[in-house]
C-alpha cells in the first residue's frame, strides 16, 4: 500500500457561554482562533456544516463535528511542481445545547410550520462528497457537495473554496 494515500481527519468542537449569554448580534457566528476566511459564519454553510443552510443551526452554545476520509487516488510532477487529485467523503454534524428565545411575532403561521422548535432541536446531520486539486501540497482547489440529513435544514449545497476545511 502506497503511503499517504489514505487519510481519515476529523474536526470536534463547542462554542457557548460560560456565564450570562451571547449577545444577538454574536449568535450567529462560528468564533476560531485559526480560521482561514474572513467570514465566520455559523454552523451551516462551506465552512461548518456542508449541505446545510448558512447559520441555520443558531444558538447560544453549540457542539459540533467534522470527519472525512481522504483517498489521494492520482499524483504526478508536471513543469517542476507537484500535484494530487483527491476525493473526499464525508459527514458534519451539530447539535445546539443552549437555546434561545426568538421572536416569532408577525410572521405568518405557514411560514413556521417548517422551522425547528427548540424543544424539537437534536443532532443537524449532513452528508456527501468533494474533489482536492492540490499542486505542491499547499495551493489545493476544494469543491464539495454536500445534502442536509432533513429537509428543514435546506437541501443541498455545492462549495467551491480553496484549502481543506480543516
Amino acid at each position: 500500500m502506497k503511503k499517504n494515500t489514505l487519510t481519515f481527519a476529523y474536526r470536534l468542537g463547542w462554542q457557548g457561554t460560560i456565564d450570562g449569554k451571547a449577545p444577538f448580534y454574536m449568535q450567529p457566528y462560528m468564533i476560531n482562533t485559526y480560521t482561514k476566511s474572513t467570514k465566520n459564519d455559523g454552523l451551516g454553510g462551506a465552512r461548518s456544516l456542508r449541505g446545510i443552510l448558512r447559520n441555520r443551526v443558531v444558538g447560544d452554545a453549540f457542539t459540533y463535528g467534522n470527519f472525512e476520509l481522504r483517498y489521494k487516488f492520482l499524483k504526478f510532477h508536471k513543469w517542476k511542481q507537484n500535484f494530487y487529485f483527491s476525493l473526499n467523503g464525508f459527514s458534519d454534524m451539530g447539535m445546539i445545547t443552549k437555546t434561545i428565545d426568538i421572536n416569532l411575532a408577525g410572521i405568518p403561521e405557514e411560514e413556521k410550520t417548517g422551522l425547528f422548535k427548540s424543544e424539537d432541536q437534536g443532532l443537524h446531520i449532513s452528508y456527501g462528497a468533494g474533489l482536492r486539486i492540490a499542486m505542491n501540497q499547499n495551493f489545493i482547489v476544494a469543491v464539495d457537495y454536500g445534502l442536509a440529513g432533513d429537509k428543514r435544514d435546506g437541501d443541498k449545497g455545492m462549495y467551491i473554496n480553496l484549502g481543506f476545511m480543516f
